[in-house]
């Protein structure tokens, strides 16, 4: 397994847009990927669809807060978007899983 961090402490530099290519890059090439998204301004949430980036249930936040657990998740019901950030209006449909 490698882990690769996005990470530069000056805003505006393409973090999130640099991590959410990649991540889909390597993802077309058939590696597993995991995105996660700890940007306060949750840019990466809002492109694929999975949130506002003002609401905090089903985030990471939650599980740091203590509120939610891992378990706790956003699940797309149907195929995700293709591509959310580059086309107005296409959101995810996604429910909650595992809140008990």
């Amino acid at each position: 397994m490698n882990i690769i961090t996005v990470i530069n402490a000056k805003g505006g530099c393409g973090k999130s847009t640099i991590a959410m290519n990649l991540s889909a890059g390597l993802a077309q090439l058939g590696f597993r990927t995991l995105l996660i998204d700890m940007d306060p301004q949750a840019q990466v949430t809002q492109w694929l669809g999975l949130g506002d980036g003002l609401t905090a249930d089903g985030t990471l936040v939650m599980v740091l807060a203590g509120k939610q657990t891992l378990a706790c998740r956003r699940r797309f019901k149907s195929e995700p978007p293709r591509r959310p950030n580059i086309e107005p209006g296409v959101e995810a449909d996604f429910e909650m899983v595992g809140c008990g």
